[in-house]
């Protein structure tokens, strides 16, 4: 019997601009079950010098006081099914 199933072999690295967009729109959407991802006002994209308003989707350019924002991409991870 599986327990546990989820995919391992992601990596860690920082959202590009536009996938951060796309999340401050969603959670911006009044009609949007997601109300809240980012814990921050800034956070850096993959971009380099770029960082993102996480309230309004805006870009800004070598803003300092900006957090990194990491996500786990599991795009090309392996299936790993624990079993007793």
């Amino acid at each position: 019997m599986r327990r546990n199933s989820f995919l391992m072999g992601g990596t860690w690295r920082l959202p590009t601009t536009a996938e951060m967009q796309l999340v401050v729109k969603i959670q911006n959407d009044p009609n949007s079950a997601v109300k809240y991802l980012f814990p921050y006002d800034t956070g850096w994209s993959a971009e380099p010098g770029k960082a993102v308003d996480l309230r309004t989707g805006d870009v800004l350019n070598n803003q300092q006081l900006s957090f990194s924002c990491p996500i786990f991409d599991l795009y090309k991870g392996v299936p790993y099914t624990e079993t007793p």
